[in-house]
C-alpha cells in the first residue's frame, strides 16, 4: 500500500478526533460525577446545619417561622414526569419538618396569586397534558391548612368545571397560640 500525504493527513486526522472525543468523554464523565457528589454533599449539609435537636418533645413543637415547597423529579423514564411534592416547616431554633404532599404526574413551579398566603410562602402549580394540581398554605384559627386544588385546560368544545381549594392536612402552628 502506498502511502500519499492525503493518506497519512486523514489517519493523523482521525487519531486526533478519536484523542479528543475520548478527552471530552472523560471531562464529562468526571463532570458527572463531581456534580452528583456536590448534590449529595448539599443535601447533608442542609440536614446538618438546618435540622437540630427539638429539645423536649413533651413540650409541642416550636412556632412556625415559615414554609418552602421543594419538588423533585423522581421519574423521567415514562412518557411523563412524575414528581415529589414536599412542604419543609421551618420552625423556631433551625428545626424543620418534611411534609410529603403528594407524587404528581407532570412538572412544578411556584405561580404568583393575589390571596394572601402563610408566612409569605408560595402558591405551586404541577401541571401536565391539560390537567393538575394547585397546592397553598394558609392560616387558619387550628394552625397552617396545606391545600389542594385540582385545574384543567379548557378546549373550544370542553369547559372544565372549577375545583375548591380543599385542606389536605393542618400543621399547628406551635409555640404560644
Amino acid at each position: 500500500m502506498k502511502f500519499t500525504t492525503v493518506t497519512w493527513y486523514s489517519q493523523l486526522t482521525a487519531i486526533v478526533v478519536a484523542v479528543v472525543i475520548f478527552g471530552a468523554g472523560i471531562f464529562v464523565g468526571s463532570r458527572i460525577e463531581t456534580d452528583k457528589a456536590d448534590i449529595r454533599q448539599s443535601e447533608e449539609n442542609l440536614l446538618e446545619t438546618n435540622v437540630l435537636d427539638t429539645g423536649n418533645p413533651a413540650a409541642g413543637p416550636t412556632k412556625v417561622t415559615a414554609f418552602e415547597w421543594r419538588y423533585d423529579i423522581v421519574s423521567s423514564t415514562a412518557e411523563y414526569p412524575k414528581t415529589a411534592v414536599t412542604l419543609f416547616v421551618r420552625r423556631e431554633g433551625k428545626v424543620i419538618d418534611q411534609k410529603p404532599i403528594a407524587t404528581v404526574d407532570g412538572s412544578c413551579n411556584p405561580v404568583l396569586v393575589e390571596t394572601l398566603l402563610a408566612l409569605n410562602s408560595e402558591q405551586l402549580q404541577c401541571y401536565y397534558a391539560g390537567f393538575g394540581y394547585q397546592f397553598r398554605v394558609i392560616e387558619s384559627e387550628t394552625g397552617y391548612n396545606v391545600q389542594q386544588k385540582e385545574i384543567e385546560e379548557a378546549s373550544p368544545d370542553y369547559n372544565p368545571p372549577i375545583s375548591e381549594f380543599i385542606t389536605i392536612i393542618t400543621i399547628p402552628k406551635g409555640g404560644d397560640r
